[in-house]
């Protein structure tokens, strides 16, 4: 039986640093990041890591995106002091 390595990438956005592993096995990447398993293939013109890399930053701009629309969501929806008309 064949083991596979799980490697780590790290990434840092906004002087926060990201973590992500993942392995490969039979032409497939399996990475985990954010806790959940994203399986895509090997493009074999760009390594694995930079796959990977790519994935984590793209998670980290969705997050941060999802985060600013509660904050902005939650701003509107205070109760006001002024009655409504």
């Amino acid at each position: 039986m064949e083991h596979t390595t799980i490697r780590a990438v790290e990434i840092e956005q906004a002087g926060k640093r990201h973590q992500a592993t993942y392995f490969v096995e039979d032409g497939i990447i399996h990475a985990n990041i954010g806790g959940s398993i994203k399986r895509l293939p090997v493009i074999y013109s760009v390594a694995p890591e930079l796959t990977v890399q790519s994935l984590l930053a793209g998670y980290i701009v969705q997050q941060s995106r999802k985060a600013a629309n509660v904050a902005a969501f939650s701003r509107r929806d205070r109760p006001s002091d002024e009655p409504r008309a």
